[in-house]
């Protein structure tokens, strides 16, 4: 069994640094359109939305360059998601976001950039697809030990079938097909909160797509 956890756990940190390697590509993609954001309102004498950009910009890559710590609180997280949409929405008018977290949930440690990536994945997938989406609502409570976050878009959604197959995905050993950031995060919340954390996907009320983050404190 110890044999088993040491390849599983090795397979994981794996994935792990595949996925960092795809981030260090994607990254520079990310930095040179807010750059070129910045050029632009230059140009055009716009200094507020200048000094917004710089700011958020670097707020966010002072917080995701920083890898000496695996867990961090929830209020960091939301420190962090507010830089990383204030940068969306600048770029961005149409989007919008709320983030509705309550202050105990605030206070608990978690893995380290648990939430951004799914948020990311709001903005890309969900309000990106479509012209006339753009609000995401990022909500959380914890009850009776039991924590809950949100992530709701108002973009085009999945099928039940696909939203089925995504689920299942995240219970199968990790294939080479498949995309890995999802997966890495749930199977980092099992491990760190058991087998009842890690992520649920389904449709959100708004009619655009939901992650749920659940583990127990």
């Amino acid at each position: 069994e110890e044999l088993i956890e040491n390849v599983f756990n090795e397979k994981i940190r794996a994935r792990e640094a595949t996925l960092k390697q795809l981030q260090a590509q994607i990254n520079p993609h990310f930095l040179y359109n807010c750059l070129g954001y910045i050029i632009n309102m230059a140009q055009m004498k716009e200094e507020e939305a200048v000094v917004s950009m710089a700011f958020n910009l670097s707020a966010y890559y002072r917080y995701t360059t920083r890898m000496e710590k695996e867990v961090t609180s929830l209020e960091d997280e939301v420190r962090l998601l507010i830089n990383y949409l204030d940068i969306q929405k600048l770029r961005n008018g149409r989007i919008d976001y709320t983030i509705d977290i309550s202050e105990d949930l605030r206070s608990q440690q978690i893995p380290r950039l648990m939430i951004q990536p799914i948020v990311e994945n709001a903005v890309i997938h969900g309000v990106a697809k479509s012209y006339s989406a753009g609000e995401i609502l990022i909500s959380g409570t914890c009850e009776e030990g039991r924590c809950r976050i949100t992530i709701d878009d108002d973009g085009p959604g999945l099928t039940p079938k696909e939203y089925e197959a995504l689920n299942h995905k995240m219970t199968e050993e990790l294939q080479e097909e498949m995309g890995c950031g999802l997966w890495n995060t749930h199977q980092r919340l099992i491990h760190q909160f058991g087998n009842r954390s890690g992520l649920r996907f389904g449709p959100s009320p708004s009619g655009g797509f939901r992650t749920e983050i659940v583990w127990d404190s």
